[in-house]
């Protein structure tokens, strides 16, 4: 029930109200267990969605053909499952969270197939529809209600009576929920802990959108700002406490294996020290692209010869603790002056210190700025100098004034319908690029999005879509090749699982392209010529330090 009518509210305050309600009710072991389930936490999937669209059907006594069709029209198989399964028996009652989550999510991964099967129909006939559809999302590892981790800890707070911030300090990182914890929230709320190589909560930059000529009227003087460049890489904290040494990403997971150099340079810090920072992948004095640093993470294990010329390397930028001290209180100036002299002499080959840029005004800065793309970097970072390192971005201090983006018009060659509100439209499109010259020249596939649009011309584009179809297959309309977007990315790189060859990093629409017919999109040449131009950037950073200082 909590879970449903978080959905019915958009209000950050009234979400924060209910879930705080909820966990007050709840005994310490179930109230720990929703919020670990909440913060993301998954436990090891157990069915496949096969599995649960093959009994569904079978229980609702209907054919696969007409629950892909029922599917198709609803846009979630989650829900669809919900919708198609029997009425349980009027006096159904599922048993305690913990117990449920036990024997009906924990347990089914040991079970053989019948057995498993068996169980999960169990689980059904106790649950109404919104109960089952949670039930298959926490199952497929998509449960996500749209309530942020920094909405959580406050409800978290609220009904601890623990500070937010103890809060965030505990549930981060790798931890099991359990009564023990949740009552140890409330105790010694003054005194946050922090255990092993766990990881402190990030601090987050907000977006600048702003005209430089009103940077001077809304931030200040620029003397009262820190200036660095903002790096194409992967957010990490390096922990060195205790003999543990770990390596976090801003999602809270583990990477000490897919980068063992930083991983080295973590056993070479006193005990007691917490980096902030990004991990990037060099070639000598080339910084390389993102791409780079995403063929290491996942790996289980990195061969030697994969970091012979291209090594990774930690861009340090804050030191969140020293000797076992919290420094986060401390302001940004005071924690950088602490951070250079511990790096003074480590490997700079393993990290180095986040260059700082020296600028008389705000027009200078500007100008730094546009030079981002040619010098590998992706815009600048703007950080109150007098500013502590606070969780989350409200009040954080920090503001990302990133690049312009990278854009092509691109041809929407196919559309799926989206999730949730948008599940009975076509609001997921496949883009395609001229494979050549000529108005006859063929479509190539090179990107897919579905975010930049407003509802109106989503729904507009949806009409228009459907009126186009050539072919459908299950979900997915083939589309008469009519409609230009103009897609915006922040960067571009080879990928043989893309029939161009090319895959785009974050890409979204910008707009739509009304003025723009199929035969002025832009070419998959157009597209390889600018990967080109940002290797060569990317080969000549050394500059870095230009018009920079330490």
């Amino acid at each position: 029930r909590c879970c449903v009518r978080l959905g019915e509210t958009t209000s950050t305050a009234e979400r924060t109200a209910l879930l705080a309600a909820h966990l007050s009710r709840c005994d310490p072991e179930s109230a720990a267990l929703a919020t670990w389930l909440l913060l993301g936490h998954r436990p090891r999937r157990s069915t496949t969605s096969g599995e649960l669209r093959a009994w569904a059907a079978e229980s609702a006594g209907i054919p696969e053909w007409l629950f892909a069709a029922s599917r198709d029209s609803v846009g979630d198989t989650a829900e669809t499952i919900a919708l198609l399964l029997p009425e349980p028996p009027p006096d159904a009652t599922p048993p305690p969270l913990v117990e449920f989550h036990r024997r009906f999510v924990v347990e089914l991964a040991a079970l053989p197939p019948a057995e498993r099967r068996r169980r999960v129909e169990e689980a059904w006939s106790c649950l109404d529809a919104d109960g089952r559809f949670v039930y298959h999302k926490i199952l497929g590892g998509g449960f996500r209600i749209g309530v942020s981790k920094g909405l959580v800890h406050r409800a978290v707070a609220e009904a601890t009576g623990a500070t937010a911030a103890r809060v965030a300090d505990r549930l981060v990182g790798r931890w099991m929920p359990s009564a023990a914890l949740w009552r140890g929230l409330a105790e010694n709320a003054g005194d946050p802990e922090i255990r092993g190589a766990e990881p402190l909560p990030f601090c987050l930059a907000q977006d600048l959108a702003l005209p430089t000529t009103e940077l001077a009227d809304a931030l200040g003087d620029c003397a009262g700002w820190q200036i660095e460049w903002k790096f194409d890489g992967l957010r990490g904290q390096l922990v060195s406490r205790s003999g543990a040494v770990a390596l976090w990403s801003r999602g809270e997971e583990r990477l000490d294996r897919a980068f063992p150099e930083i991983a080295a340079l973590g056993r070479a810090l006193p005990a007691g020290t917490v980096l902030d920072g990004e991990i990037t992948i060099w070639e000598g004095s080339a910084l390389l692209p993102f791409s780079e640093v995403q063929r290491r993470i996942g790996r289980r294990r990195v061969e030697a010869s994969l970091f012979d010329r291209r090594r990774a390397r930690l861009v340090a930028y804050d030191l969140l603790e020293e000797a076992g001290e919290d420094l986060r209180h401390l302001p940004t100036h005071e924690r950088r002056r602490r951070l250079e002299a511990l790096l003074a002499g480590l490997d700079p080959e393993a990290v180095e210190r986040s260059p700082l840029i020296e600028a008389a005004d705000w027009a200078a800065i500007a100008r730094l700025r546009s030079e981002s793309r040619s010098r590998g970097v992706e815009g600048v970072m703007l950080k109150r100098r007098a500013a502590p390192y606070t969780a989350g971005r409200a009040g954080s201090g920090w503001l990302k004034w990133k690049a312009d983006p990278f854009s092509a018009d691109l041809v929407v060659v196919a559309a799926l319908p989206g999730s949730g509100r948008r599940a009975n439209l076509l609001s997921d499109y496949t883009l395609a690029g001229r494979g050549g010259d000529g108005d006859e020249a063929p479509l190539v596939t090179v990107a897919k999005a579905y975010s930049g649009l407003s509802d109106r011309e989503i729904a507009e584009l949806d009409r228009t879509l459907r009126r186009s179809t050539r072919q459908r297959r299950g979900a997915l309309r083939i589309v008469e090749p009519t409609v230009v977007l103009e897609i915006g990315f922040e960067g571009i790189a080879e990928s043989p699982r893309h029939k161009a060859g090319l895959a785009l990093r974050f890409p979204r629409i910008l707009r739509w392209r009304r003025d723009k017919a199929p035969r002025d999109a832009d070419s998959i040449e157009s597209l390889r010529r600018l990967l080109h131009t940002t290797r060569a950037g990317a080969a000549g950073i050394a500059p870095l330090r230009s018009g920079a200082s330490d």
